[in-house]
C-alpha cells in the first residue's frame, strides 16, 4: 500500500492522521471543567472549615438545648453542669449557658453553667467579643408551672 501525503503549511500530512471535530473538543473541555468544579464543591463541603470566622453559637445552642430539655421544656431543677455531656459543647471554645424565666415582671436565672475549651466546668467570665445566641424557651418551675423563659449561650475562643 502506498501512502499518499499532501503538503499543508510546510508539513506533510497523512490522510490517516486522526483529528477531532471542534464541537467534540469543546464538549470534552466542558466535561472536564464540570468534573473539576463538582470535585472542588464536594471537597469544600467535606473538609471542615478552619479559623475563627465560622459561627459556632447556633449549632452549640441547638446541641445544648437538645441535651438539657425534655420535650422542649427545661426543668428548673435540672443541674446543667451534671446533665450536659462534653460532646454537646463545641471543642476548643469556652461556653457560658444561662436559662432565665419571667418572674414577677423581671427575669430570674434558674440555671447556668460555664465551661472551658476542654469541656470542664470553669468560672471564667465571657469577654465582650463572645458570640451570643439567645432563644425563647419554656421553663418548668419547681411548682410545676410552665413559664416563658430564655436560653442564652455565649461562645468564645
Amino acid at each position: 500500500m502506498v501512502a499518499h501525503f499532501r503538503r499543508s503549511r510546510g508539513c506533510w500530512i497523512s490522510p490517516e492522521r486522526g483529528q477531532s471535530e471542534p464541537l467534540a473538543a469543546l464538549v470534552a473541555v466542558a466535561a472536564v471543567c464540570f468534573a473539576i468544579s463538582l470535585y472542588a464543591g464536594t471537597v469544600t463541603e467535606i473538609i471542615p472549615q478552619t479559623g475563627s470566622d465560622r459561627a459556632v453559637g447556633e449549632p452549640a445552642a441547638d446541641s445544648i438545648w437538645q441535651e438539657i430539655s425534655e420535650n422542649e421544656i427545661y426543668d428548673s431543677r435540672t443541674d446543667i453542669e451534671s446533665t450536659l455531656a462534653q460532646s454537646s459543647l463545641p471543642q476548643g471554645y469556652h461556653v457560658a449557658i444561662e436559662v432565665t424565666v419571667v418572674d414577677g415582671g423581671s427575669m430570674a436565672t434558674v440555671g447556668s453553667a460555664r465551661f472551658d475549651e476542654t469541656g470542664e466546668v470553669a468560672a471564667t467570665e465571657p469577654p465582650e467579643e463572645a458570640e451570643v445566641v439567645g432563644r425563647p424557651v419554656s421553663v418548668r418551675l419547681p411548682s410545676g408551672e410552665i413559664r416563658p423563659g430564655r436560653l442564652t449561650v455565649e461562645v468564645w475562643e
